[in-house]
């Protein structure tokens, strides 16, 4: 009770992972995966209905780092998202809500609304404030120094209606850092036994979206970063699926 998801639902086909140029990225064995329909939140997971989670005695209560720009315990931030949270604390929110994170295909699948070859969830228009929330090179900008409420930029949204694909905070999503990406990422080093070590210690998952503490460039919906499951950054947060069973 409370948590008021407003779900979007988002029809199946095959997900784009290219970028318009063509370039495919690490993922190029994932494009034309099929995706079936599916409910998206249509906003990334408030500071309220994080709450709710907190008050249930199922969700860690965060500890508030304001100058960080984290949102919980700062007043008035109630409908802003919900970040400085690591990728464990969102999936326990999204097991406790009956929801889960998004796969990758699926998010992508929305910010493209469907398979358009786009860089921006709204099209082709270039990055402004009137359609992100997200630094302007490199420094506090559209934000001014902090996220932005939920659905506050009504031009970019996707044409599903989505909003803050592209800024406000990035998202968490399903889908680990895969092994042949971090062969391809990091050159190996011998360990002590002979075998293959990356530099980059997993696990690690995808996040996606640009953030109000990133550069413009990175308002896109092609990046797939990934970060270690324990990180709780300013300018990550997540949104969730309605549960279904992922492929």
């Amino acid at each position: 009770p409370g948590l008021n998801f407003d779900w979007v639902r988002l029809p199946g086909g095959k997900v784009v992972f290219r970028r318009p140029d063509g370039v495919y990225g690490l993922q190029p064995y994932a494009e034309g995966r099929p995706v079936d329909p599916f409910d998206l939140s249509r906003h990334e997971v408030t500071v309220a209905q994080y709450r709710l989670c907190v008050e249930a005695g199922v969700c860690d209560e965060p500890v508030p780092d304001p100058k960080r720009g984290c949102n919980w315990g700062v007043a008035g931030r109630d409908d802003h998202p919900m970040n400085c949270i690591d990728s464990h604390a969102a999936w326990d929110f999204a097991e406790w809500a009956g929801a889960r994170l998004p796969r990758e295909e699926e998010w992508a699948h929305a910010a493209r609304s469907g398979a358009r070859d786009t860089q921006l969830p709204w099209g082709d228009a270039p990055v402004d404030c009137t359609r992100a929330t997200i630094a302007a090179g490199g420094k506090p900008g559209c934000g001014a120094g902090h996220t932005a409420p939920v659905c506050s930029k009504p031009k970019g949204r996707s044409l599903d209606g989505v909003c803050d694909l592209a800024g406000n905070v990035a998202e968490w999503v399903w889908d680990e850092l895969l092994d042949v990406e971090h062969e391809a990422r990091h050159r190996p080093f011998m360990g002590p036994n002979g075998e293959k070590r990356y530099p980059n210690v997993r696990p690690s998952f995808r996040v996606r979206g640009g953030r109000w503490d990133a550069g413009w460039d990175a308002a896109n919906v092609f990046d797939r970063p990934g970060l270690k499951t324990r990180t709780a950054r300013p300018g990550v947060g997540f949104r969730v699926v309605r549960w279904t069973e992922p492929r």
